[in-house]
Formats: C-alpha cells, structure tokens, sequence
C-alpha cells in the first residue's frame, strides 16, 4: 500500500514560511508542473540547485522530503520497469520474452525523476504552508481570477476541507 504523508504544516519560522501563501501556492505549483517536462541533464541541475535553495530556506528536516519519496517507491520502481521493459531501443538485457532496453531505461530514469521533484515541490508547499493558509491563498487566486466572492469562498471551504480530513482518512 502506498502511504504518501501530505497536509503535513511544521512551523519552523524560516523565510519560505513567511512568504504569502497565494505567492508559494503560485510559485510551488509551477515548479511542481513545469518539472514534468525536464529532459536533459542540464534541465535536472537547474531543478536540483533550485530545490536545494528552498529546502535550505524552509529549514524543514531532510527526513519529512524522504518519508515523502519513501512513500512513492513502488509508483517509481513500477515507472523504471515499464519503461525498461517497454520502450523499444538497443536491447541491454535479453531474457527471451524479457527485453530491457537502453533507451527504456533512461526514459524510465527521466519520468521517475521529473516525479521526484513534483513531489518534493508539492510537498514543500504543504510542510510550509499551514491548510488555513492554503485554502485562503487559494480563495484569493480565485478571486483574482474572477470567480466571485461566494463561488471563491465555496471552493476555498471545500480546499480546506479536504486538506483537513484528507491526512485523517
């Protein structure tokens, strides 16, 4: 079973925490979404350097990002597998009806770690962000997007809603 610990908030006080929430939801949302599209090397790096930075601002334990990816292992080990097994290319493996290619590989290594960094971005929104604080940042987008008072106030109750009872269940 997968047990993937979210809605988690651990005050420490840092800088990320500080910051408004409507920015952070923006801003970690982005990064989580645009990091399904790394594909070089390079393109890791810049993501890498970049979450290091936030994870030494936020001054959160390294160990509540691992509990996290612990918690996906097995969505990242079926990922590499299919890949491996799936994509056709230069054959690294054979084991008859088994084919393990070089190119599956590498693919299966790219989509694990653009989920990787989903992850860590997603999950440092939700360590250093309290739910009160997201449901009302995200009130506020949604005002900003020209939703309405009442239709904004409604989504934000049911955010907040399912942030609570969601870590419960």
């Amino acid at each position: 079973m997968i047990t993937v610990p979210a809605g988690r908030y651990i005050s420490t006080g840092s800088s990320i925490h500080a910051i408004d929430p409507s920015a952070k939801i923006v801003s970690f949302i982005a990064l989580a979404f645009s990091s399904l599209f790394l594909d070089g090397p390079a393109d890791f790096l810049v993501y890498a350097v970049l979450w290091t930075a936030v994870f030494l601002l936020s001054a959160v334990a390294l160990r509540e990002y691992l509990s996290t990816l612990w918690g996906i292992r097995f969505l990242l080990l079926l990922v590499v597998v299919f890949q491996s097994l799936f994509t056709p290319g230069r054959v690294l493996l054979d084991l008859g009806v088994v084919r393990i290619t070089v190119e599956g590989l590498a693919n299966g290594l790219i989509q694990s770690g653009r989920v990787i960094f989903a992850v860590l971005f997603g999950i440092t929104l939700s360590l250093t962000t309290s739910p009160v604080e997201i449901s009302t940042g995200f009130e506020r987008i949604l005002r900003r997007l020209g939703l309405g008072e009442s239709r904004a106030s409604k989504i934000g109750l049911a955010a907040s809603l399912t942030l609570t009872f969601i870590p419960l269940i």
